[in-house]
């Protein structure tokens, strides 16, 4: 039985028809797509289509179905007209008569790829699996590349689910099925995709179930069911419309979000944007950033609070009771001022600047105290290896930074602060496809990229990104082929998952949690007072990964492949009853959903 959604808040809506004779150019939204892998055979639910969502994007507010499997993340694709004059008329679907035949190309190459190297590493030839094929280029490796080719999908017309199955072969002179996920339509004929289950196997006849996993990123004979590609649309009308969609749509599968409502200070669309902006400003008589404070700064301002719940270094600088609370009533007043005041100096002053170009900030008191895209931070005392330490430290984009200047020197717009909308229709005609371009990519790995959670360093370069489009999305056009977004990633992505446990990606991948059974017991008690009690709730902490084996020999990134779907997730309290919510300010983000290991 197909998986069905667990809730569509598009469900029922109608659409203003769009005449067909004033199209003159079709493009689909999201331009990049965020799937995330779930065990879950049963439910699945849709990746938010407006920006700012904090809360869990499903009814019960949980990421388990009622079998405590998790499920999986869709990404839904919808296509927007536009006249001659580049104007917007509308989005066009089934409920305005018109037909979308959607066709998807899919593939996981990492098996086919070379082993890590970081974006400043020595290039290196070595490959993953050099046994296999070795005489052979990196995308010629068939056996060790997972493609179902491309599926098409239609409403109402053939399989209304489309299963991307490739096969893999490894060593072994026979395949083994791989499942990438599922093409589905909505009830308006958009397309809805799901990726992979989150499986990883390793194929070689080993005399056991699964051998233990000791490699860091480059494991021979592993396959997972990640993947990346493309995705096109051909638009029809009875018989007096054919349109197709005028650029292609990219598609990442990635590992499940285990932190709800948790950013980065830089994701997927901040590094899209900045790589757009470099080679766009130049052409623009005009060379300043526009800032709108609500928009540019306050996401930035609020990673570092919601962070602080899933890392202690964050905690430290950035949580409740700490000095760096940016959501704190005292900050409030000099945050979004116009007017030049210490507050902004002194934030802007601890931002690392960008392109690594002041070596003398590779020490840990500069912002973000994250790592790098050449490996682990350096930590206070540490002597650093190699060449030019600054690589291994975090830094905002140059687009970012600039916009933190202004806004530092009160060059800027303090516009309304995002409304918490439910529905991509709530939101005005003119800002939905951008509207639907951050909301996938706001809960994306930006910085560091060592190699990322949703795609590797690929996303700096200038050839990724469709410099002629729009300023995410991916050119297609430029030799970009199905699989190569995701084919630097980790091999299994588990054993990065687990490796990477500190000053990495606690926006996914949660380093410290708060769970909610320690909060409620702690601000429940019947001594101290409430403050006193806040700060007991806070600072009772627990490892994420706790229960797994941890081990320098594998056994934790082994532990992590069986076990990953049992972890907790953290998203915001609501408080002890959530049909009646008394949400403490600011936010508190806690661990529950968490099931009991298996005993060993």
């Amino acid at each position: 039985m197909a998986p069905k959604a667990v809730y569509d808040p598009s469900k029922g809506a109608s659409y203003n028809p769009v005449p067909a004779d004033e199209i003159d150019a079709l493009e689909i939204f999201p331009p990049v797509g965020i799937a995330r892998l779930g065990d879950s055979e049963k439910e699945y639910f849709f990746a938010p289509e407006v920006p700012g969502n904090i809360s869990p994007p499903t009814p019960d507010g949980n990421f388990r179905d009622d079998e405590q499997k998790i499920r999986r993340q869709a990404a839904r694709f919808r296509v927007y007209a536009y006249d001659k004059k580049g104007l917007l008329l509308g989005e066009v679907n089934s409920k305005n008569e018109y037909t979308l035949t959607w066709t998807v190309h899919v593939a996981n190459k990492k098996g086919s790829f070379i082993k890590l190297t970081g974006r400043f590493e020595q290039p290196t030839e070595d490959r993953r699996n050099p046994d296999v094929d070795p005489n052979l280029e990196l995308g010629q490796r068939s056996k060790l590349i997972v493609d179902p080719g491309e599926k098409t999908i239609v409403l109402g017309q053939g399989p209304q689910n489309v299963d991307l199955i490739g096969d893999f072969y490894g060593s072994k002179s026979s395949p083994t099925k791989v499942y990438l996920g599922e093409l589905q339509v909505d009830e308006a004929g958009r397309l809805v995709y799901l990726g992979g289950q989150g499986y990883s196997q390793c194929v070689a006849d080993t005399g056991k179930p699964q051998p233990e996993l000791v490699s860091d990123f480059d494991s021979t004979d592993w396959v997972d069911d990640t993947s990346d590609g493309w995705v096109s649309v051909k638009v029809t009308k009875a018989n007096s419309f054919s349109k197709s969609s005028a650029h292609k749509a990219s598609i990442l599968s990635a590992p499940a979000k285990f932190a709800w409502g948790v950013y980065m200070p830089t994701t997927l669309y901040d590094i899209m944007e900045d790589v757009y902006d470099r080679e766009n400003r130049l052409k623009r008589e005009q060379k300043d950033v526009d800032v709108e404070y609500y928009t540019h700064i306050y996401p930035v301002l609020l990673s570092a609070y919601t962070l602080s719940w899933t890392h202690n270094q964050a905690f430290e600088g950035h949580g409740p009771f700490s000095k760096g609370n940016f959501l704190s009533q005292d900050l409030n007043n000099d945050l979004p001022s116009t007017s030049s005041n210490s507050l902004k100096d002194a934030v802007f002053h601890r931002l690392r600047e960008p392109d690594y170009r002041n070596k003398d900030q590779a020490i840990s008191v500069f912002m973000p105290r994250l790592s790098g895209d050449n490996g682990d931070m350096v930590e206070a005392g540490e002597i650093p290896e190699g060449p030019d330490p600054i690589y291994r430290f975090a830094a905002l984009t140059k687009l970012q930074y600039d916009r933190f200047k202004r806004w530092k020197d009160g060059e800027f717009i303090v516009d309304p602060p995002p409304k918490d909308l439910a529905k991509i229709e709530e939101v005005h005609l003119s800002k939905q496809p951008d509207s639907l371009t951050r909301a996938h990519l706001e809960s994306t790995i930006g910085d560091p990229l060592f190699p990322g959670i949703e795609m590797w360093w690929l996303a700096k370069l200038t050839d990724t990104v469709g410099l002629r489009y729009a300023s995410s999305q991916i050119n297609h056009d430029s030799g970009i082929l199905p699989g190569d977004l995701t084919r630097g990633l980790s091999l299994p992505w588990q054993a990065d998952f687990d490796l990477c446990n500190t000053h990495w990606w606690p926006a996914v991948r949660p380093d410290i949690v708060v769970t909610k059974a320690d909060y409620e017991e702690a601000v429940n008690a019947t001594s101290g007072t409430d403050e006193q009690k806040f700060a007991i709730a806070t600072t009772t902490r627990k490892n994420w990964t706790r229960g797994l084996r941890e081990t320098p020999s594998g056994e934790s990134f082994t532990d992590m492949v069986r076990f990953w779907s049992y972890l907790g997730f953290v998203k915001r309290y609501l408080g002890p009853d959530p049909d009646h919510p008394k949400p403490p300010e600011p936010p508190v983000y806690l661990e529950s959903e968490r099931r009991q290991l298996p005993k060993p």
